[in-house]
């Protein structure tokens, strides 16, 4: 009983912060809506490799030593912080475009690598997971205790990230995205601009 509540705390802490709207939720509902289901499923599947690599370095106890490299995560946080101004502007870009855009080919993989590069740069991921485990596993927890909260949240990300693909590829919402395209880009972009921003000047 005293494992249970730690971990049934961690996944539920997860949850909430996977499915919470940030640039990885926003990125696969704006692909799923405008380019379909199998292009938002791609990024999706990018979005949940890159939380898995940064839940296996947290799990592996490399979190604690990428926070004492300070260079390191300086160099994440301005990569990181660039690659979102990238999609702002390319959110821009597209919101001032009339009409329909082209949704593209989905077996290109350039959707899967698009999520994988969105969540691999983002410096406070591997940070997340560490304080993921850090609920899960209490001093003296058995071993099992950390891979089982890697492979639980691992399986709720995917489940997370994955429900938003298929939802906004529904024919209703895809509709819905047609009619206000350009309002919902610009709005992306404004929160994608706001999110690079806060990162590249954010001290930490």
């Amino acid at each position: 009983m005293e494992t249970f509540g730690p971990l049934l705390l961690s996944f539920l802490a997860y949850v909430i912060g996977s499915a919470s709207p940030g640039p990885a939720t926003l990125t696969i509902m704006m692909t799923a809506a405008g380019a379909g289901r199998a292009a938002g499923l791609r990024l999706a599947a990018g979005v949940i490799t890159g939380s898995v690599i940064w839940g296996v370095v947290a799990t592996l106890g490399l979190s604690v030593v990428m926070s004492e490299i300070a260079s390191a995560l300086f160099i994440l946080k301005f990569v990181g912080g660039a690659y979102l101004l990238w999609l702002a502007y390319k959110s821009f870009r597209a919101a001032l475009q009339p009409g329909d855009c082209p949704a593209g080919s989905a077996a290109n993989g350039r959707y899967f690598l698009k999520g994988l590069l969105l969540h691999l740069t983002n410096p406070k991921a591997v940070l997340v997971w560490g304080s993921i485990l850090t609920i899960g596993v209490y001093e003296g927890a058995p071993l099992w205790v950390a891979p089982t909260v890697l492979i639980v949240c691992s399986f709720l990300g995917a489940v997370v990230f994955t429900a938003y693909a298929l939802v906004f590829s529904t024919p209703k919402a895809m509709a819905g995205y047609v009619k206000a395209r350009r309002p919902v880009q610009a709005a992306c972009g404004l929160l994608f601009g706001a999110a690079g921003l806060k990162l590249v000047l954010s001290r930490a």
